[in-house]
């Protein structure tokens, strides 16, 4: 999926299954309750409009805590486009033309939440601020359908890369060819896309 090209946040799901950070219910109840607050605010105020004092004013919750999860407005606008892409665990049913047709059926499914249409604007406000995406393809990152929703709404990547790793090079990702490739598919300019896997990253 388009992503800011920021430091990684994790998810909630990821505190609970991959222990990064306290598993406490209280914690837990706390993100919840701050990134779905920050999701309302992206999408009534815009990019100009969303800051972490209109975030504690919306959820009560003080500054310094939110502070010690989320060092600065950039952390927290990327947790925010991370939830709103999605998450938990991906399909396991013994058939990988099954769990490609349930990944993908799912990644439909959030690109036409309400959620994600009512932030879309902000999002192209902050790319015309300045803010540069980036297509992480990783081992379930990448839809074809929200890339097309992006796209069409103006948000076009800056940068192009596979975060390839050993569980994601024999499939989906393959190399960064293929990668390039699927944004051709999608109607990007060659030489914007070369660019995008090449020179754009070096700036």
């Amino acid at each position: 999926t388009l992503m800011t090209g920021c430091r990684r946040q994790p998810r909630i799901t990821d505190l609970i299954e991959e222990g990064e950070g306290d598993r406490d219910p209280r914690v837990i109840r706390t993100h919840t309750k701050v990134l779905s607050a920050a999701i309302d605010l992206l999408a009534e105020r815009g990019y100009s409009g969303f800051s972490i004092d209109a975030v504690v004013r919306r959820t009560g919750v003080a500054k310094t805590t939110l502070y010690r999860h989320w060092p600065s407005r950039a952390d927290l606008l990327v947790a925010v486009i991370k939830e709103l892409e999605g998450g938990g665990p991906l399909p396991s049913t013994g058939s990988v033309r099954q769990e490609l047709l349930e990944f993908f059926a799912g990644r439909v499914r959030i690109a036409q939440t309400q959620r994600w249409e009512r932030s879309m604007p902000a999002l192209v406000e902050a790319v015309a601020r300045g803010v540069r995406l980036d297509v992480g393809h990783g081992s379930g990152s990448f839809s074809f359908a929200v890339a097309e929703r992006a796209i069409a709404a103006g948000l076009r990547p800056r940068h192009i890369s596979t975060d390839l790793h050993r569980g994601n090079v024999s499939g989906p990702v393959f190399s960064l060819a293929l990668t390039l490739s699927k944004l051709l598919d999608l109607g990007i300019d060659v030489h914007e896309v070369i660019a995008a896997g090449s020179l754009n990253p070096a700036e």
